[in-house]
């Protein structure tokens, strides 16, 4: 439940740390495995949640977790589902710079649970998580300052050739207001050169239908987020969300697992050309995860020797649309901690039939680090200071502020940075990239 006692408490933290992003800075890095099978824990939320800041793993368990120094004493807490959560400070690390952490998983009932303790359907749960969105998620004006990334593959080559990087900011209302009101803000930006390939079928794609800032896309299109209003881009038809309410053939309980004392419901849903998990909490019907797969192979499926159609496969890669959303639970409110989307953007003409070939697709990601709840805990972001829905990310040109990457949180790409790196650094180092591409100032 909300209480005036919390946003009081939360409007100071909000200005001290707000007061504090000019200070120095200390930072924690290293992995998160699981205790018993040593196995990396992706998607940990690591952070200060009373103070609104954090990051969360990489899918190799890999973070860097950097706050100001002034917090040094501050409860660093570490959670995931289905493990026990910890809380430790910056002096436990004897060497922060390579910290290992470890966490205890907690019982699971694997596939085969036959009840939920409840004589109702699994639908009758996902149903209830969608009629308490409101009582659950943000719903008054909010703040939100992350980390965006886009990094584009060549499909044919499997090689990255593009790579851009912003400090966000994003103003919204709540899940009831009109997504146009919603405004983002970059703060800082860096990008590599581009050495994607653009077939004449994009340029008149583009050209007729006009390109767009990704960002606003991958915000917007959050099934909760866009579930409740009929202007969002996001069909309601097409809501994954829509798609398994009142599903119950279609849905499968895989799991019970715990965020330390409370049962979580891991909720799989399966159809021909689409399916996802719900990690659901059986107390509030929160949604903590959810994941979704799309088929765009732009093909009809086969049939199956049976007469039925073919489910989704998800270990293959190719034709694959794949979403994560995080969130994580502070003081009965679920706020946004990250999406992680893998699309297909371009497409090549094939000159001997009518099949279109995707040519690359791109992984973004948004990392939350902070967010204001409290209206005079931050500036709000002006109209004129809003970046423009038809621009995309990387036509926009801002000087490259190397200082400020260097203590900013961001999700780690290790192992990849290293392929990162040998896939664009074939004319020159990302650093000089960097500075090159952000001589021009911001359009």
């Amino acid at each position: 439940m909300k209480s005036c006692t919390f946003y009081t408490i939360l409007f100071f933290l909000c200005i001290s740390v707000i007061g504090l992003r000019s200070q120095s800075y200390l930072t924690v890095r290293g992995i998160v495995l699981d205790q018993s099978t040593q196995a990396p824990v992706p998607f940990a939320h690591i952070g200060m949640p009373e103070h609104g800041i954090g990051t969360v793993t990489s899918e190799q368990g890999a973070f860097s977790f950097n706050f100001p120094e002034q917090l040094k004493n501050a409860s660093i807490e570490i959670s995931h589902i289905g493990h026990f959560t910890i809380q430790k400070t910056y002096s436990d690390w004897p060497n922060p710079d390579s910290a290992l952490i470890l966490l205890s998983s907690q019982a699971v009932q694997l596939e085969g649970v036959e009840v939920l303790e409840s004589e109702y359907p699994l639908s009758y749960y996902v149903n209830k998580a969608i009629k308490n969105l409101n009582r659950n998620y943000p719903s008054k004006l909010h703040l939100m300052s992350g980390f965006f990334r886009e990094a584009k593959v060549n499909t044919e080559t499997m090689r990255y050739d593009r790579l851009v990087e912003a400090a966000v900011d994003i103003q919204d209302k709540g899940l009831k207001s009109n997504p146009d009101n919603v405004r983002i803000h970059i703060r800082e930006l860096r990008k590599s050169d581009d050495f994607s390939a653009y077939s004449q079928l994009n340029e008149q794609l583009n050209e007729r239908f006009g390109d767009r800032n990704k960002m606003y896309d991958l915000f917007l299109r959050n099934p909760i987020r866009s579930y409740q209003n009929e202007t969002s881009p996001l069909s309601l038809q097409y809501n994954p969300l829509e798609l398994m309410k009142n599903r119950e053939d279609k849905l499968k309980l895989r799991a019970v697992t715990y965020i330390d004392n409370t049962k979580i419901y891991i909720i799989d849903y399966e159809d021909v050309l689409f399916s996802g998990t719900l990690y659901l909490d059986s107390e509030d019907y929160g949604l903590h995860r959810l994941e979704f797969y799309t088929d765009l192979n732009f093909k009809r499926p086969e049939q199956s020797k049976e007469g039925t159609l073919n489910k989704i496969d998800r270990s293959q890669k190719a034709g694959i649309h794949k979403d994560i959303y995080l969130y994580q639970k502070v003081q009965d409110i679920y706020h946004l901690s990250l999406i992680q989307k893998t699309s297909f953007d371009d497409f090549l003409n094939n000159q001997e039939g009518s099949n279109d070939k995707v040519s690359s697709y791109a992984i973004r990601t948004l990392l939350i680090n902070d967010f204001y709840t409290n209206r005079k805990a931050f500036d709000r972001i002006k109209w004129k200071e809003q970046e423009k829905k038809d621009i995309p990310i990387y036509d926009i040109n801002m000087p490259y502020n190397k200082n400020f990457w260097e203590t900013y949180n961001m999700i780690q790409l290790e192992p990849l940075n290293q392929q990162i790196q040998n896939d664009l650094e074939w004319t020159e180092n990302l650093e000089a990239q960097f500075r090159k591409n952000g001589e021009i100032k911001k359009k």
